[in-house]
């Protein structure tokens, strides 16, 4: 079933079946050794900002990017963020 993206409540319930930090996979600690990047935006209530930082903060080399009042994928900066990804990816 289709669910409305304005359903905040329903979103956030069903981003927690893909919650990687109670899962443990994301702790915090450095145990990632390649370069991670981790984007998303602002306003998304799937992954909130703590858990985009301990995200970051799992890999020995990371950024963290937060796009203003963005939602989950950050569509509105799509257009303006992808030549900044790839440049990233290109210095790894």
């Amino acid at each position: 079933a289709r669910v409305d993206p304005k359903d905040t409540a329903t979103l956030a319930k069903l981003g927690k079946t893909f919650d990687l930090v109670p899962a443990g996979i994301i702790t915090g600690k450095p145990t990632i050794t390649t370069p991670l990047l981790v984007i998303n935006g602002g306003r998304d209530v799937l992954s909130p900002i703590s858990d985009l930082q301990l995200a970051a903060n799992s890999a020995k080399e990371s950024e963290l990017w937060v796009l203003g009042m963005a939602d989950h994928c950050f569509p509105e900066y799509m257009g303006q963020v992808v030549p900044d990804i790839i440049e990233w990816f290109e210095q790894y």
